[in-house]
């Protein structure tokens, strides 16, 4: 096992100081293999979790990479702080969501309202960058198998999240089973 730069370790320090107000959580959906999408998109409709989503996020910040941002049509998700990653001299259009240029200034961001959670909600890349600074992930796992995805949830290591809540295997009203599940970080009450 590769062990982290003194750099990684530095920063990964920094986001964790900067997160101690907040619980900054990771949240996206997956197939059985762990799939979260393809062609940039959501492989499977679930109503009942695009309202799970929604009510968990409301009045939160919610961090985005560019693709998730462009995905969800360039508008900013109501009743939420939108925080986008862009690289500097990335020129997007961006109304209603604020730019960050790396993941620190946007949890940085994200904390200047003080809220008591922040979510990552995608891509598949920030939720592993993110992964290692996250105190909470909320998952919803479909019962389904993507053929042809192209987007990955991290690894949930056990030694590392415990399943905290997670309901019963039931059928959306759009014929998929699925079930949401709450991991909190391992030692963390």
């Amino acid at each position: 096992m590769r062990l982290p730069s003194p750099l990684a370790r530095r920063i990964v320090s920094q986001l964790q100081r900067e997160t101690e107000a907040m619980d900054l959580c990771l949240i996206w959906a997956q197939d059985r293999a762990g799939a979260t999408g393809r062609d940039n998109k959501i492989p499977w409709h679930v109503p009942e979790d695009m309202r799970h989503f929604r009510e968990l996020t409301l009045g939160c910040p919610v961090i985005m990479g560019w693709r998730t941002w462009e995905a969800i049509g360039k508008k900013a998700l109501p009743g939420r702080q939108n925080i986008v990653l862009l690289r500097e001299n990335d020129q997007l259009e961006m109304s209603g969501a604020v730019r960050a240029s790396n993941i620190g200034d946007a949890i940085m961001l994200a904390g200047t309202a003080r809220p008591a959670k922040a979510f990552i909600i995608g891509g598949p890349d920030l939720h592993a960058r993110a992964l290692p600074v996250a105190q909470r992930l909320y998952v919803t796992e479909v019962d389904i198998e993507v053929e042809a995805a192209d987007a990955f949830a991290p690894a949930v290591l056990p030694t590392q999240w415990m399943r905290h809540v997670e309901s019963d295997l039931r059928p959306s009203r759009a014929g998929l089973r699925y079930r949401f599940v709450e991991y909190r970080r391992a030692g963390r009450h």
